[in-house]
Parts: C-alpha cells; structure tokens; sequence
C-alpha cells in the first residue's frame, strides 16, 4: 500500500486560503469539521495570523514610503514654528531667557491644537518667579520652566506635578532656533528607524497575544457552537465544536478588522458581543443547511 502524496506548498496554500471563504458559508465544509483533527484548526488559525501580519507588515511598508513625508513635514514645522526672539542659555543649572517673562507658547507650535477643556498655553517661560502650584494654575499653562527647574502635570486634571531639577542637565549650552533646526534635521531618521524597529518588533507580539486569546477564546466558543448544535438537532463532542470554533473566528476577526478600518466609528458603537453574535449566526446557518456527521 503506497503512503499518500504530500501536498506540495503551493497545494497548501491554495487549499488554505480556499478554507477562508468557506468558514463564512460552506454547509459541507462545516459538515466535515465534525472529522477533522483539532491540530489541523489551530495551524489553520495560526496561518491565518501569519497571513495577517504579513499584510501588516506591508502596510507599514507602504506608512514607510507615502507617510514619512508627513513625518518630516510636521517636524520641519514644528522647528520653523519656533521663536525668532527665543534664546534660553543653561549654565550651572539655571537658565536664562532673551524674553521678558513670562512669556508663553501656543500648541500650535508644535502643530497641535487644545480644546475648550484643555489649558490655553502648552508652556510657559518665566524665570522671575518661583514655583507655586497656584502660580502654575494662573499661568494656565502645562509645562512652566523656572529659572532652575521644569514643572509639568501629570494629566489633563492637573492634579499631579512633576518637577524636574535643571541641575541634572550636565552641560551648559543655549538653545535658540538654529539649533532646533540642526536637532530636527537631526531627528527625522532616527524618528523614521524608531518607527519601522517598533512596527517590525510590535506587531509579531501583538499576533502572538492574539492567537493565544483566539485559542482560549475558541474554549468558550466552542461551549456556546455545542449548545447551538442541540438546538439544530446535532450531535457533536465538545472538541468537534472546539474544532469548528477554531475555523470560525475567522469571521470574529473579519468583523475586528472592518471595525479597525472604519476607525471603530461604528463597530465600538455596537454591542461588545457582537463578533460572538455574528460568530454564532453564520456557524447556525451553516450547520442547520449542512447534514449531519454520519455516526461511526
């Protein structure tokens, strides 16, 4: 008796990516599910998660090569943007100012924009007076720098501030807008690698979290799929539905990925159980129009 043929990897392939079309509606091939090994749904759904990433992947490469430009645009500025007249000189950890105090600056400097709730200066310059959390308050600004310190808040509640002494910064030196310029210049490929390393090192984490969850997902799924099956008068074992669980999260993911690509403006406006809801509907469709698995 000779051993089946294996499948070559364009057979694998082929049959993999006709597998995804038939877990949203193929009566028959939700029939078969019943035979089919449960090692063969978890390296479907793993497949199915390299197959994401890999299309993540080139979609940061395409941010790579249209959206840097935007990078450098908002860099180029924010380094513009920024005062003339404004030359702060640090030495022996004070700092001094070529403009009176105090003197303030918008967001829009940096190319952002507050909102009515949010203060009305991003920072303020003022190194004539000494720090006082009502004094912050009445500058009405973020981030206050003092002759010899920084102070920030924490949030947008401004119930938390967190100061930072000029006396760590090692060494003296004057900051005007020719060296913002060199510094942004300097900054836009580090900002560009930054970008891409974290792309590349962030989103094989992220598919591996989520083809874990989709795993321990698929238990309580394949719970709801048994007691679906019952209602439809069939009869399978908990890892025949684990099994068909497994198969249809593809669908759950189909309806994650929409809600990304719609910006969740109308998916987080739903129920959070509406991939489950989904997940069960097109499984019950499937298996009221399939036959039952033959009893052997």
């Amino acid at each position: 008796m000779t051993s089946p043929k294996k499948k070559s990897l364009k057979e694998k392939l082929s049959s993999f990516f006709k597998t995804i079309p038939q877990t949203f509606y193929g009566p028959a091939f939700y029939a078969s599910l019943a035979k089919r090994p449960t090692s063969k749904g978890i390296l479907y759904l793993l497949g199915l998660h390299v197959v994401i990433l890999i299309a993540m992947i080139l979609t940061l490469a395409g941010f790579v090569m249209f959206g840097f430009g935007k990078i450098d645009a908002a860099i180029d500025n924010a380094a513009n943007n920024y005062p003339e007249e404004l030359v702060l000189t640090f030495e022996g950890g004070t700092v001094s100012s070529s403009v009176p105090s105090p003197y303030y600056i918008g967001a829009d400097v940096f190319g952002l924009t507050l909102g009515e709730d949010d203060l009305s200066h991003l920072i303020v310059i003022d190194t004539e007076t000494e720090y006082s959390n009502e004094a912050h308050k009445a500058h009405d600004a973020y981030v206050w720098l003092t002759k010899d310190s920084i102070y920030a808040y924490e949030n947008e509640n401004t119930s938390q501030v967190r100061g930072f002494s000029l006396s760590d910064v090692e060494e003296d030196g004057v900051v005007d807008k020719d060296i913002i310029l060199t510094i942004a210049d300097e900054l836009k490929p580090i900002m560009k690698i930054g970008l891409v390393a974290t792309g590349l090192f962030a989103l094989p984490i992220l598919l591996g979290f989520l083809f874990g969850w989709g795993l321990l997902y698929a238990f309580f799924l394949a719970l709801l799929i048994m007691l679906l099956a019952k209602l439809l008068k069939r009869q399978y074992t908990y890892m025949q539905c684990y099994t068909i669980a497994l198969y249809a999260l593809t669908i759950g993911i189909a309806v994650d990925l929409i809600g990304i690509y719609l910006s969740f403006t109308v998916i987080s406006a739903l129920p959070t159980f509406l991939p489950t809801a989904i997940i069960l509907l097109v499984v019950g469709l499937n298996l009221h129009a399939s036959k039952p698995p033959s009893k052997e």
